[in-house]
């Protein structure tokens, strides 16, 4: 017991204890004490909360100025903290009912002035805790922050006219470069600062929306100094690495980004996934095996050490199972799956996660062990039957079990569908199949039904968009510019997620085709210069489809047709030649192989 403990209590046993004070009393002595006491209760009191006081102003003289402001500003984060969450959640509640922004809105201006005075309070502690502590980096960064939420505030203010949406942009602009220049106070660009600003200013430095390359590279090479000085301050730090990771695999540094996302695997093994990916890449896929290893021997380690079915242990034992998977040890993978569903039992969030991991596995073995004939159909359809039992929503799942359907094997058809009649609310993925397949057997109509209820059930799949582009091109009475309006917004939806140009090169031939249709349009119709600037158009858009297909026949041979169309007969030639290449090339691989 400590002194200060035993200090406040000695009263109690003077007064209360085995041999106290009251124990010693006659009954009516004790009933008179009572009373005198009753009376004296509020002097009482005074009396200890003074006591109390007292102690507490003996501890804090203790104290140390720098320990009273970082009590103080801990009290402030804290406020802080539960001011912006309610904020935030009346902006949502706002916008979820269209309202405007402004003062009466939900206790929305409250919260923020509220706000707006807590950060006035925050910024003069901090204040004082930079004028004792100059070379503590720490305090600099909160007063950054400080600035950025204040900046944050000052986009919610209303502004009712032209001229205070400027003032109310401009004040925000002005907060935000205030904090930003004490960020490259505190993480200048020529030594190592404070890690968290270098990190903050190399995050802010990664190119967002639509540059020049040039811009790019300057923005990318300005963020890979800030990591480089992060990296000095702590060699292991995650988030630098997963940046030096994410910009050198831009700048196509391929060897460094290996050295440093296996530096990151040592800390991190969920990030196997992507240092198997970048194997392959560098053509030593047999270095794989060893990654998985280590991962799952990392993740197995981590799972065993973790208590409750917390969504951090669904994460791991979800890559768990992966890493199983990726090593085709599915029966190892069920066996984590089954033990975690029965450890749980009683949560249904498991449950459930436990019977979508067990359909992965068995489309996993579906797919291992195809292609389906009469001999193996009752084990594969097995696995489908199984897989949806489990998950009755897998889409890999019902787009196998959809295309089984029209299987030359009278059995498997049958099968198929006594698992799965796909109807009207069938997924996204399945309707493409199906639409796929009608389009493949020319039936256009089906074709066209499918496809357009796969684009509206998922509308920004740029695959689905560009197989119904695909159907307006090829069916009796085509629509080129419908088509081309689709395949528009496959590839602005894949653009804006970020998909490069390689994964683009099916919707650019699309395009490609379109235009080419539409110059096509603007011939007959007589107008010269809308056709020729389609046909340049189309050949622009084919070429790009050819960047990872240079040798596809049908693409090349679009391109003599655009050329030709366009009266370029001098290019029309030198496809043409390129076209017999291919041909000949195309002849000699299959003579070589029969």
């Amino acid at each position: 017991m400590s002194q200060l403990t035993s200090i406040l209590l000695a009263p109690y046993h003077y007064f209360f204890g085995e041999n106290g004070f009251f124990s010693s009393l006659t009954p009516q002595s004790r009933n008179d004490t009572n009373q005198a006491l009753y009376k004296g209760i509020p002097a009482l009191l005074f009396a200890i909360f003074a006591l109390l006081f007292l102690v507490v102003g003996e501890l804090n003289a203790g104290k140390t100025l720098i320990e009273k402001y970082e009590d103080d500003l801990a009290m402030i984060v804290e406020e802080e903290s539960q001011l912006k969450k309610d904020l935030s959640q009346e902006l949502k509640m706002a916008q979820a009912n269209n309202k405007q922004l402004d003062v009466d809105t939900a206790g929305i201006g409250r919260l923020r002035d509220r706000l707006a005075t807590l950060l006035e309070s925050k910024k003069i502690v901090l204040s004082k805790l930079h004028s004792l502590a100059p070379t503590e980096g720490k305090y600099q960064f909160q007063l950054a922050n400080t600035f950025f939420t204040k900046s944050d505030l000052a986009q919610i203010v209303p502004a009712n006219n032209e001229n205070a949406l400027k003032i109310k942009q401009d004040l925000a602009n002005s907060l935000r470069n205030q904090g930003t220049s004490i960020m490259k106070q505190i993480a200048p660009l020529d030594k190592p600062g404070y890690l968290e600003a270098h990190l903050y200013l190399a995050n802010n430095s990664v190119p967002k929306g639509s540059l020049s390359p040039r811009e790019q590279a300057r923005l990318l090479r300005l963020a890979d100094r800030h990591l480089d000085h992060a990296l000095v301050l702590d060699e292991s730090n995650t988030t630098a690495l997963s940046m030096k990771v994410l910009i050198t695999e831009k700048f196509g540094q391929l060897d460094k980004t290996k050295i440093h996302l296996k530096k990151l695997f040592e800390t991190d093994p969920y990030v196997y996934p992507q240092l198997c990916r970048l194997n392959l890449r560098l053509g030593v896929p047999e270095e794989n095996l060893a990654v998985l290893h280590s991962a799952r021997l990392h993740l197995k380690a981590q799972l065993s050490g973790m208590t409750g079915s917390s969504d951090t242990r669904i994460k791991c034992a979800t890559f768990l199972v992966d890493t199983y998977h990726r090593l085709d040890n599915n029966d190892e993978a069920d066996k984590v799956v089954n033990d975690e569903m029965s450890k749980f039992s009683n949560i249904p969030k498991v449950q459930l996660w436990g019977k979508r991991l067990i359909a992965i596995s068995q489309e996993i073995r579906y797919v291992a062990t195809g292609p389906i004939t009469s001999e193996n159909a009752l084990e594969m359809i097995g696995y489908l039957r199984n897989g949806h039992e489990q998950d009755p929503f897998n889409q890999k799942i019902l787009g196998h079990l959809a295309q089984l359907q029209n299987s030359d094997i009278p059995e498997v058809a049958k099968l198929s569908k006594e698992i799965y009649q796909p109807g009207e609310k069938a997924p996204a993925s399945v309707e493409n199949i199906l639409g796929a397949q009608a389009l493949a057997e020319k039936d256009y109509l089906k074709a066209a039904k499918h496809l357009t209820r796969a684009t509206q059930k998922d509308q920004t799949n740029g695959n689905y968009l560009n197989n119904l582009a695909y159907l307006y091109l090829i069916r009796p009475n085509p629509d080129p510019q419908e088509a081309l309006k689709l395949i528009d917004r496959a590839i602005i939806n894949a653009q804006g997620a970020g998909k490069q140009l390689g994964s683009l090169t099916h919707f650019y031939d699309t395009k490609g085709r379109a235009l080419l249709a539409l110059g096509k349009i603007a011939d007959e119709n007589g107008d010269e210069t809308a056709a020729s600037n389609q046909y340049a158009a189309a050949i622009a858009h084919l070429s790009k489809a050819l960047i990872n297909r240079p040798d596809n026949l049908k693409i090349s041979k679009a391109i003599v047709e655009c050329y030709e169309a366009n009266g370029q007969t001098e290019m029309a030639e030198v496809w043409a030649d390129q076209v017999k290449q291919i041909e000949a090339d195309e002849a000699a691989k299959a003579a070589q192989d029969n």
